[in-house]
């Protein structure tokens, strides 16, 4: 069981150091130049909000898919669905604040990256009934519900 922890430290902390600078940038690029230090000081308010309310649904998803139905894979599946939304709804956020930038700020250059594709908004809203279907049609594995009840 300890392996287990070790790996998902590991897992966890790589996807810090790829995420957490880019997500600072971000942040930092959407804020307008006189509220970049508030948009900084806030930074992580969505964070923990996200952690508290993450912590209670994923909780309650456990207990129905895992414990009750047998079904962890359908539960794997509620938390990729999770990140695929949040994906989704940064897309279309990005978006926004660049049609509100080029509104306000003639000379504004708008970015012509990932998060402005429209196709890059369909893929995510694509895989997100691909990921719980799958998780559906895995049914039940008790080598997997055994291991985590342990």
């Amino acid at each position: 069981m300890a392996v287990f922890k070790i790996q998902g430290i590991l897992i966890f902390s790589i996807g810090e150091f790829v995420t957490h600078p880019g997500f600072i940038a971000y942040v930092s690029k959407i804020a307008p130049k006189d509220k970049i230090a508030i948009y900084m000081g806030i930074l992580f308010v969505p964070t923990g909000i996200g952690t508290v309310v993450g912590g209670i649904v994923h909780g309650f998803w456990y207990e129905v898919f895992v414990v009750q139905w047998n079904m962890p894979k359908l539960f794997g599946a509620g938390l990729g669905a999770t990140g695929l939304i949040t994906l989704f709804c940064l897309i279309l956020y990005n978006r926004w604040i660049n049609k509100m930038a080029k509104e306000e700020d003639s000379t504004y250059v708008e970015d012509k990256g990932i998060w402005v594709k429209s196709s890059s908004a369909f893929v995510a809203l694509l895989l997100i009934p691909m990921v719980i279907s799958a998780g559906i049609l895995a049914g039940t594995n008790t080598f997997y519900s055994t291991l985590i009840l342990k």
